[in-house]
């Protein structure tokens, strides 16, 4: 039997946090720290296909106002504990930037899908005004009707074509939107939470995520990673 065009499970990855006092909150191994008055945690939430998406949940507890910005918070992957085998800090996934991605994506499917109905549409009704024709004078074909039915073929091909791209972007732009960590001023005594996404790297032992609020120190985070083959 052929195994061409098989394509292997991904690896399960998962984070485990170093840091000491680690609990347990709805089945999630959740860290916390408290530096200059902010009090942040952290705690691995899914894997999400080639990221992993670690919820950080901020509460400020100064007496003026601070800032979270993801592109503020970075992580660094180490292949062991020393230090020469990390790879170079990087920030975390921008969702301001896939929001902007996902509406130039939804722009282009708009486009595209008017362009085919452009396309598509014309040729419909001139392949049904042709075979009306045919039939109304008596030179009608046992293979009339073929063109029409594989034009509106291609015409709902396209809209479900269309449609299916439209509703992954909505999906991915809610996700982008609502549910990841973004921008926000937390005045004193507030919170806010989210998602931060980051690319798996299945060669590191170690993650650290080092969250900073503006203008504040980073906290850093330290998990341990495992990833688990699937056959």
């Amino acid at each position: 039997m052929s195994l061409a065009g098989c394509v292997s499970p991904s690896p399960l990855v998962s984070l485990h946090p170093l840091d000491p006092g680690a609990v347990w909150i709805a089945g999630r191994e959740v860290v916390q720290k408290r530096q200059d008055d902010v009090r942040v945690a952290a705690a691995l939430e899914q894997q999400d296909g080639e990221n992993l998406a670690i919820r950080v949940e901020v509460e400020n507890q100064r007496d003026e106002q601070i800032e979270i910005n993801p592109s503020t918070v970075t992580f660094v992957t180490c292949k062991d504990r020393e230090l020469s085998s990390c790879a170079r800090a990087r920030r975390v996934i921008n969702p301001e930037q896939r929001l902007a991605q996902l509406d130039e994506q939804q722009s282009r499917n708009t486009a595209a899908e008017a362009s085919d109905a452009a396309f598509y549409g014309p040729l419909l009704l001139l392949s049904v005004v042709g075979d009306v024709g045919a039939i109304a004078s008596g030179k009608g074909s046992p293979t009339m009707g073929y063109q029409t039915s594989e034009i509106a073929d291609h015409m709902d091909a396209s809209a479900i074509r269309h449609g299916t791209a439209s509703q992954s972007i909505a999906s991915q732009r809610q996700l982008w939107s609502n549910v990841a960590l973004r921008r926000n001023t937390v005045f004193p005594g507030k919170g806010t939470g989210g998602l931060v996404y980051l690319p798996i790297d299945t060669n590191a032992r170690f993650v650290w995520i080092f969250v900073r609020p503006v203008g504040g120190k980073a906290i850093p985070f330290c998990f341990e990673q495992t990833v688990k083959e699937v056959y």
